[in-house]
């Protein structure tokens, strides 16, 4: 019986020293697949007509990202292992170093706020259309973005904006609340939140403040649902800061609940959530002009197109089925061009554009806004290191791609303001 047992033992042994030998041989495969997959990518990239890049005229000069070139992205995607994605020298996320010239932009740059500051304690307000920008814009985004978004998006920011000291998407919208400080003792900075695309946004920004040693504001925000604004206040307690935040319900709300004027308006996803988008871009226009100062970080671009279709579908189909599982539909995804589109994001750069001027302008993203989106994103974690740098890759993939004009960006962090040529 013994010897019976010893020898059931060592085929066990052997069949899995067996599998292990099939799954290095397949792991040796899908790399040399996905290499030559991705390499083919970089070539076949060039051959498509380019598109004009989408750059605003004040942010160009912050985007001081070093370029990765399309074959140094095609290669850093990683390798599937045991079905995880594994990279054995991926690159680490390039930060532009501040430059001479980047130094010189960020010192106008702080120069233009503080004359913004001079202007906005001299000059008269007037009442912003609360009404209509409110109207048009969905508190709730639906499914949350996952973790995995949260982390490209921060790691996006700060390689756009390290120059000027932004490092993540939180300190993009604390920067330009910072600005509109320096108000008399007697005043209260007013904040308008039009929602962010997770429940802890208007907590996150109020609590960074705080730590920084701002008082005397307060930040009003849309409550999703009743819960949602008493997990908001609760928290805001325990953190000291539940008088900052003023949560309100749009259904109900009346304008003399409000303010009649914010000093800053930020959003986060709000347009993309919009049912209508230029009716809300009217409004902010206005608030602009009016002394708003406007900061939104948002979806600016439609995806889609035959070219990043194909590029996708090649990564698509050497990606382990764990990774295709869709947590809305709760079906494995078969293709890559499944995810489906906001049906009026395609022209909210060129409206925005046609009314505003950009500053801290950054945009990117767009193969890798189907692995990060709240159907396959669940699937990555961002606390894993191989899901992480499988990320990271075709993120860079996706810089080559958008500096050569193949791709167009579908997201943008940026401070709006009215534009000069136009009549106030």
């Amino acid at each position: 019986e013994r010897t019976s047992q010893q020898t059931s033992e060592l085929e066990t042994e052997r069949e899995a020293h067996r599998r292990a030998r099939e799954r290095a041989t397949e792991r040796e495969t899908t790399v040399s697949k996905l290499h030559e997959t991705l390499a083919s990518i970089g070539r076949a990239a060039s051959v498509f007509p380019l598109t004009e890049i989408m750059s605003s005229e004040a942010g160009a000069a912050t985007e001081s990202t070093a370029v990765t070139s399309a074959d140094e992205g095609a290669d850093s995607v990683s390798e599937a292992r045991d079905g995880a994605p594994l990279s054995a020298d991926p690159p680490e996320v390039q930060q532009a170093a501040p430059t001479v010239e980047a130094e010189a932009e960020t010192n106008a740059v702080v120069e233009e706020d503080a004359a913004i500051e001079v202007r906005s304690a001299v000059e008269p307000r007037k009442p912003a259309d609360t009404e209509a920008l409110l109207a048009f814009v969905a508190p709730s985004p639906g499914a949350e973005p996952p973790p995995i978004f949260r982390r490209w998006r921060d790691q996006q920011v700060a390689r756009k904006l390290a120059p000027l000291d932004i490092m993540n998407t939180d300190a993009f919208f604390v920067r330009h609340i910072e600005a509109a400080v320096n108000l008399p003792a007697s005043d209260m900075l007013e904040v308008l939140s039009l929602g962010g695309d997770d429940r802890d946004f208007e907590f996150r920004i109020a609590r960074m403040l705080r730590k920084q040693g701002h008082t005397g504001f307060r930040i009003h925000f849309p409550q999703r649902d009743p819960e949602h604004a008493d997990q908001c206040l609760r928290k805001a307690a325990g953190a000291g800061i539940d008088q900052e935040l003023a949560p309100f319900d749009t259904s109900v709300w009346t304008e003399a609940a409000l303010p009649d004027h914010f000093h800053v308006i930020v959003g986060d996803g709000a347009l993309a959530r919009s049912a209508q988008v230029e009716p809300v871009v009217d409004a902010l226009e206005q608030a602009a002009r009016n002394g708003s100062q406007v900061a939104l970080a948002d979806r600016i671009g439609h995806g889609g197109s035959r070219t990043a279709n194909e590029m996708g579908e090649r990564i698509w189909r050497l990606m382990p089925e764990r990774y295709k599982h869709n947590h809305l539909s709760d079906q494995i995804d078969a293709e890559y061009a499944t995810s489906p589109e906001p049906h009026h994001t395609a022209d909210v750069l060129a409206l925005l554009r046609g009314r505003f001027a950009f500053e801290d302008f950054a945009s990117f993203g767009h193969l890798v806004d189907r692995f990060i989106g709240p159907e396959i994103g669940p699937n990555f974690d961002p606390e894993d290191e191989r899901d992480r740098r499988f990320i990271e890759q075709i993120a860079n993939l996706d810089e080559a791609k958008l500096d050569s004009g193949a791709l167009q960006p579908l997201q943008m962090v940026s401070r709006l303001a009215p534009r000069e040529d136009e009549d106030a």
